[in-house]
């Protein structure tokens, strides 16, 4: 999915984490964001509403992070605005398909279950 950078005056292409960049991605938020990361059943849109709170408290984690999961360099992310930013954040959850893993895990984790026999 392509996000349309103005400031920049490029469009880049949001694709799906490999799972290691996903990895490096939950490390960096729960280095930023311990207690979020530790909520059960947060809202996303409780997340997306601190946004704000969190790019002006961690500026250059953030803009890591932003690095991190695009293609974009560290001077570019820091030349974003906000709209671009909240846009290429929305891109990455929408690509990513968060939502529906995070729903299919919890649909699992609701049926009951027998023990597994390992080894």
């Amino acid at each position: 999915m392509k996000v349309k950078i103005e400031t920049l005056n490029k469009e880049i292409e949001i694709k799906k984490l490999p799972l290691k960049k996903y990895s490096d991605l939950l490390k960096g938020l729960q280095k930023l964001f311990p207690q979020l990361m530790e909520m059960k059943d947060v809202e996303v849109s409780t997340i997306f509403s601190l946004l704000p709170t969190i790019i002006e408290n961690s500026f250059d984690d953030v803009c890591e992070l932003i690095v991190m999961a695009t293609e974009l360099k560290k001077e570019e992310t820091e030349a974003l605005a906000l709209d671009e930013f909240i846009d290429i954040i929305i891109t990455l959850y929408e690509v990513n398909r968060y939502k529906e893993v995070y729903d299919r895990i919890k649909k699992v984790q609701a049926q009951p279950t027998e023990p597994i026999q390992i080894g």
